[in-house]
């Protein structure tokens, strides 16, 4: 089950303020900021990702007095896509990227690995199923890439560089960046969660019945919903307060979701004189 916000997470007092991760005891010289973002694109962005980190770490310099070099002085490495896996690689396992991430993801045939299992009964009686598809037989894969590392063990540990994870709900369209923040609104605490995206969807889906990204929708459309019934906004003004990148999105997601337009939830809801506008 995922596990309610404790008491002692980052995120029960102070949500908006919680670090993604700890640093390193304040350790990190005040004049350097540095930060790597990994891009999407599969296996091929994680293997281009991967050379930048080592041409980073490559590049010393002496700076206080002491030797470093650029990737040790890099205090945010955040990722998407393909770019995710080797950016929560390199939070998990540090300078181990270099000698393991290429055996442990980019030499693996995840596509060969993904037709076979397709294939296989087991995933063809699970795949008649509206909560499985490809994408679960994928995670299946990462599961042991991270070894079952969750994001409560790297705040523990208190070393650089902190992890932003960021994913996209498709539905919307929306950015769901896996900070404590963004947990604290689902009531769930980050530190329990595995990197393993499998892993969260599973623990998620046993404790509400439903997916993440389900969850995220359902929120974005009582949002939604609410200031529909309750103000004046135009629909550009409502999408953007209630997570849809634009009015056009908002209005797909009712129409599927709803079988009505914004515009008809509105005329209604004002016709039977439910809420007052603002």
């Amino acid at each position: 089950m995922n596990q309610p916000i404790a008491a002692d997470s980052p995120s029960a007092s102070n949500p908006i303020a919680a670090p993604i991760v700890d640093a390193a005891g304040g350790a990190r010289p005040p004049s350097i900021i540095a930060a790597v973002t990994l891009s999407g694109g599969g296996a091929r962005a994680a293997a281009f990702g991967l050379g930048v980190l080592q041409e980073l770490k490559e590049t010393q310099f002496t700076w206080d007095g002491r030797q470093t070099t650029l990737l040790d002085e890099v205090g945010l490495v955040s990722g998407v896509s393909g770019g995710s896996v080797l950016a929560g690689y390199y939070a998990a396992f540090g300078d181990e990227t270099f000698t393991r991430f290429e055996r442990d993801f980019l030499l693996v045939n995840f596509q060969a690995s993904l037709v076979s299992d397709l294939t296989s009964p087991g995933s063809l009686y699970r795949l008649s199923s509206p909560w499985w598809g490809r994408s679960n037989i994928l995670a299946q894969r990462l599961d042991a890439v991270f070894r079952g590392t969750t994001f409560g063990e790297l705040r523990r540990k208190r070393t650089k560089p902190n992890l932003l994870v960021t994913a996209t709900d498709l539905t919307t369209g929306a950015p769901f960046e896996f900070t404590p923040e963004q947990f604290a609104l689902l009531c769930s605490d980050l530190d329990s969660v595995p990197l393993s995206r499998r892993s969260l969807e599973r623990k998620f889906r046993r404790a509400v019945g439903h997916s993440v990204s389900e969850e995220i929708r359902r929120a974005h459309l009582e949002r939604a919903k609410q200031l529909l019934s309750q103000t004046d906004f135009a629909m550009p003004q409502v999408a953007a307060a209630s997570g849809f990148t634009t009015a056009t999105r908002l209005g797909i997601v009712f129409q599927r979701e709803l079988k009505e337009t914004p515009t008809e939830f509105r005329r209604r809801v004002r016709a039977a004189g439910k809420a007052p506008r603002t």
